[in-house]
């Protein structure tokens, strides 16, 4: 009701009981009273200032009356005054002066269940009119949110959801008389949030839980593939030696001559093609074994240079048929932590990259630098190159094996995915930098052996 006096529960109606009721003929008897004692006082006062003989007059005796009298009138007048001011005040309950002045909703119900107090704020919330007095449906609709229940105890707390769908927080506490002050607050927005939150948290639960069925899913599919890659490597490989020692021992005329020389061509065709495909299975069971982790790379003193000499005399007799220089370069007394064969497959696979997509009069270099923890070796050439959207997905396994680069430069494409399962099983990294049409470097990081290790070595 704002600050136009407080509401109650039976339309708006002033509900009072005794005095408050009906205010007048105490309020009448008081003014009587009160003129009586403030003309006695004035008479009292007067008959000394007017007739001072008369008053001089009278005795000790006498004068101390008259003076007791006047100071009686005097305390009497004060007393009326005094509660006259009390039952004005009374009129409008301190509690009601507070509960206005208020932030928050708050209502104020008596012991029967009617309402006796509304503040503006609670007005406002509901979008009533204020300083105006509630109806009876507003008082129901209020009375409706259980705002008024007390079921027992000093104070209490709960939620509860109005008429237009809104959540509201109410602390109800009791008071003397058995009156109940309740005071709301409007949680829609925080309830809105937290379900918002819950709702985002179910979902955020379902999506890992289908993120890691999906990762136990790939998992068991990766490790199929590799088994699968595994025993078809396997079981191809043993025809295709059959195949290709029985071609060499036809070739060789073991058992007599062939007659037609054609013969020999086809035969060579044979050996050659199975040796190809030979290797091509042989790379796929190697990348099998690497991914499935059954095979455990050692980690002992690796010479750089031993490795580097070991690349340069596989190689030489390549490059030099194919017109390319071949420069390797490594410094002395540098050795690294690793398991020599792996790495040497390693760089052979990059160095095999760098002469099939480098062409003729170009170079192909094999250099290695320390630093103080790692080993950096490199592969450069002035090939073709690798387009920046390609270089990722050079770790791919069969990137390279589409059409276009198996009748161009052959292979199966899993070199470079070969190489960088081997650096990163060795504690390293491998990284590719290619500047179409000038070039690549590939750079692979190792483990550089202690000195105190190398000294041993």
């Amino acid at each position: 009701m704002g600050h136009g006096g407080p509401t109650f529960a039976n339309g708006g109606a002033a509900a009072q009981s005794g005095s408050e009721r009906d205010p007048a003929p105490a309020q009448h008897l008081q003014l009587s009273l009160i003129v009586v004692l403030i003309g006695l006082a004035v008479v009292l006062n007067l008959a000394s200032i007017i007739a001072p003989e008369i008053v001089a007059g009278f005795d000790d005796t006498e004068q101390q009356t008259l003076g007791i009298a006047r100071l009686i009138a005097l305390a009497l007048l004060a007393l009326v005054i005094l509660k006259m001011l009390r039952q004005r005040k009374s009129t409008r309950p301190y509690l009601h002066e507070a509960l206005d002045l208020l932030p928050v909703p708050a209502a104020l119900w008596r012991e029967d269940g009617s309402l006796e107090h509304c503040n503006g704020v609670m007005q406002r919330l509901f979008g009533w009119p204020e300083r105006l007095p509630l109806t009876r449906q507003q008082i129901d609709q209020l009375r409706f949110c259980n705002f008024g229940r007390q079921d027992g105890g000093r104070s209490e707390q709960f939620e509860v959801e109005s008429s237009e769908g809104r959540f509201l927080h109410v602390t109800n506490l009791k008071l003397t008389n058995g009156r109940c002050l309740c005071v709301i607050k409007d949680i829609s927005e925080h309830r809105q949030t937290k379900n918002q939150l819950a709702a985002s948290l179910e979902e955020n639960q379902r999506l890992m839980q289908r993120f890691r069925e999906e990762a136990l899913r790939a998992e068991a599919a990766s490790r199929s593939k590799t088994a699968f890659l595994a025993h078809l490597s396997h079981d191809i490989r043993t025809p295709l030696n059959h195949i290709i020692g029985f071609a060499e021992l036809i070739r060789n005329e073991a058992f007599g001559n062939l007659g037609n020389p054609r013969y020999h061509s086809y035969l060579d065709d044979i050996k050659g093609s199975g040796e190809r495909l030979l290797d091509a299975f042989a790379e796929v069971l190697e990348l099998a074994e690497l991914e499935g982790g059954r095979r455990e790379l050692k980690r002992e003193p690796v010479e750089v240079a031993a490795l580097l000499g070991q690349v340069h005399r596989r190689f030489a007799a390549i490059a030099e048929r194919a017109g390319i220089a071949l420069n390797v370069d490594a410094p002395d007394a540098c050795w690294l932590t690793g398991d020599p064969q792996p790495l040497e497959r390693m760089l052979c696979n990059l160095v095999d990259n760098s002469l099939r997509f480098t062409p003729r009069g170009g170079r192909v270099s094999v250099i290695a630098w320390e630093s103080d923890s790692e080993i950096v070796l490199e592969v450069t050439d002035s090939g073709i190159g690798i387009p920046p959207q390609r270089i990722e997905e050079l770790s791919v396994p069969f990137v390279l094996s589409d059409a276009a680069f198996t009748r161009d430069h052959g292979g199966m494409g899993l070199g470079i995915a070969i190489s960088r399962t081997i650096a990163e099983l060795s504690g390293g990294r491998l990284a590719i930098d290619s500047t179409p049409p000038l070039g690549t470097t590939v750079a692979i990081s190792l483990p550089r052996l202690a000195r105190s290790n190398t000294q041993a070595a």
